[in-house]
């Protein structure tokens, strides 16, 4: 936007003559809170290494899920909504469980479009004529033609969702929201119609290229047909288009990392804590040569004091002097450049029978990461014994079997503080274990995934009975996210440092649990329907059971003694409770609004007995409790609890 106020006031196009894209920062949303947050600052270092890599076309299939993206560049051939792939407006999600970026659609308006100038029917049309790409913004996202496991992917779902039945499944779960989608928009814009001809048409013209053009180019590949940037078109440097100054936070932050986006050599001068005071003069300056767009810019290192926040400089033409503000985020994240992709066991401990790795029974010592194929069942016989040292974890892409017995249990355990857990991620896969005693895991941190589960299972189909999870340091004892078809029975948790289950956008049930001497929440539970019934609660913490963002919980037969708060339902979720028992909490019930974006929750109790409790039932404006039939009234007032449950904890 810089360069689009210089152009209007100079009557100079700079779109395609100054690298604004190549000088642009990666920048986290929300960066004071992911500064803040150890967990959030790593994760997003790793999802940085693996945008510089997209940024560069480099290490493309272990920085990119394919899936994802294909399904998006489909989704916008089927609606033309190609406004969403300008560079500017995309935006991404790293996922830690894949340590792979994945979009999140904005700005996805249909309109003629800065792609319309390649005249293609759809993305992935291609001939030697489009052979070429004339900016590297452009070839971000052209780059993954040249991938052939994308072009596979892209290429079927191109297909499904140009099918008529696509699309009629696509009406008839969504109809009754469009509807009020588009009534909302003739509020603000004038009389209009959302026009679901208009898929069925872009679809057929679509299924009609792909009858006479596959979708296949393996003997092509997209270049760069680029500007050489080497003639200056700003008599000035633009602040974003000019030096970049990070701090080498992850070794040292008083080490600072320089590089020059301007057309002529920059020579540093001064740096200093205020913006118009230099502090520090080099003498000699320090000298950054021109950019070179076939050239990622060198790095040039620069000792700061920790208070300095501005680095001065002067052009090789221009005596001016100019200021450019230190960026708060690193400017080096090499440590986090390890894929999980990296496959890798023990073959002296693991065997390989057919498509399986079997352990038989016995004690073994787990040195380092292991991380097992999708196309592999990990098989765990009863008797195993295992101990995890030197930073020893388990990342299971495929199935998972541990099927211990009550008179020959499976034993998984650390004898000391660094190992990396057990992380089960594999879409629609399964894990079964039974008769498992989990003791003292720590979640995975060696990857770039920096997950917060000693146990973590990801799109995992996952079936866990008789099993115990105990001396849990980790922020979860076990995080489940994302799994549609979840059972733990009998599954007791003790001795956990922070929450033992936290529950994650998931579906199943959940019966027959205990849990004590819990220093977090026992249950957490977002964004998921569970039913949940015979659980006992003792000795905890924080809340005995949490369940907020839109969860669905149908809960019976609960027992509570000693938590901070018994039950705390929240931010738009629907619970309904029966044969509930609740003593010796400071707050038996909490119904509050923790995140304004939800809507107001409801409980409705039955058959609820209260102990000895500080407070009994606490109630938000716009939240709704009914017990045994009969509404309560609001006790206090809103944002009463977040205020007092969560003021000095991090969101």
């Amino acid at each position: 936007w810089q360069a689009q106020k210089y152009s209007i006031e100079n009557k100079l196009d700079l779109s395609y003559s100054i690298p604004i894209f190549e000088a642009s920062e990666i920048e986290p949303f929300q960066k004071n809170r992911t500064l803040k947050n150890r967990q959030l600052f790593r994760q997003f270092n790793s999802g940085k290494k693996r945008l510089e890599y997209f940024r560069y076309n480099k290490n493309i299939e272990a920085s990119i899920d394919f899936d994802v993206w294909a399904k998006f560049f489909a989704i916008c051939d089927l609606t033309q909504a190609y406004h969403a792939l300008i560079w500017h407006n995309l935006r991404f999600y790293y996922n830690p469980f894949t340590t792979k970026l994945e979009p999140i659609v904005f700005d996805g308006h249909t309109e003629s479009g800065p792609y319309q100038w390649f005249s293609k029917p759809y993305l992935g049309f291609y001939n030697e004529r489009y052979s070429k790409v004339y900016l590297r913004q452009d070839f971000l996202i052209f780059q993954l033609f040249n991938q052939p496991d994308f072009l596979k992917k892209y290429r079927q779902y191109l297909k499904d969702f140009t099918e008529p039945y696509y699309l009629d499944t696509f009406f008839s779960r969504h109809g009754q929201e469009i509807k009020t989608l588009d009534s909302l928009l003739n509020m603000e814009y004038g009389q209009g119609k959302y026009d679901r001809s208009f898929l069925y048409s872009r679809a057929n013209d679509i299924r009609k290229f792909l009858e006479d053009h596959q979708v296949d180019h393996s003997s092509f590949q997209y270049k760069i047909f680029e500007k050489s940037y080497s003639e200056c078109k700003t008599r000035y440097p633009l602040e974003a288009v000019s030096i970049n100054a990070n701090r080498l936070v992850l070794q040292n932050e008083n080490t600072l990392l320089l590089s020059n986006y301007f057309c002529e050599p920059i020579h540093v001068v001064a740096i200093g804590a205020h913006k118009t005071k230099p502090t520090h003069v080099l003498n000699p300056p320090l000298s950054l040569p021109a950019y070179d767009i076939h050239l990622q810019p060198p790095m040039v290192s620069l000792q700061a004091q920790k208070d300095d926040q501005y680095i001065f400089y002067k052009t090789a033409s221009n005596s001016s002097w100019y200021r450019k503000k230190i960026s708060k985020l690193p400017g080096d994240t090499t440590e986090y450049s390890i894929s999980l992709d990296q496959i890798t066991w023990d073959s002296t401990i693991f065997t390989i029978r057919k498509d399986t790795l079997w352990l038989p029974q016995g004690t073994y010592q787990i040195h380092g990461l292991q991380i097992f194929p999708e196309d592999k069942t990990v098989v765990l016989q009863a008797g195993c014994h295992l101990d995890l040292v030197e930073k020893g974890g388990l990342v299971i892409k495929g199935s998972l079997l541990m099927k211990g017995t009550k008179a020959n249990p499976i034993n998984v355990r650390s004898s000391e503080t660094s190992n990396n857990g057990i992380s089960v991620i594999n879409p629609e896969k399964s894990a079964d274990i039974s008769w498992t005693v989990f003791d003292n895991l720590q979640p995975l941190e060696t990857t770039g995934s920096w997950l917060t589960g000693g146990l973590t299972f990801y799109k995992t189909r996952l079936n866990m009975e008789d099993c115990q999870i105990i001396n849990c340091q980790s922020e979860d004892a076990l995080n489940i996210v994302s799994s549609k078809d979840i059972s733990l029975s009998r599954v007791s948790f003790y001795n956990c440092r922070e929450d033992a289950l936290d529950v994650d956008f998931s579906e199943g049930i959940v019966q027959g649990c205990s849990f004590e001497n819990i220093g977090g929440d026992a249950f957490d539970v977002s964004g998921s329907k569970i039913d949940v019934d015979d659980i006992k609660v003792s000795d905890i913490g924080d809340k005995a059971f949490s369940i907020g963002e839109n969860s669905f919980l149908q809960m019976t037969q609960l027992v509570v003694e000693k938590a901070t708060v018994g039950i705390a339902v929240k931010d738009g979720s629907e619970v309904t409770m029966d044969q509930v028992f609740l003593d010796q909490s400071e707050y038996a019930i909490a119904v509050y609004e923790k995140k304004d974006y939800y809507n107001g929750a409801s409980l409705n109790i039955t058959n609820l007995t209260l102990g000895k409790n500080v407070s009994e039932i606490g109630i938000e404006p716009g939240q709704v409790v009914t017990l045994d039939g009969r509404n309560l009234e609001v006790t206090h007032s809103k944002h009463y609890f977040s205020k007092i449950l969560y003021a000095n904890k991090e969101e």
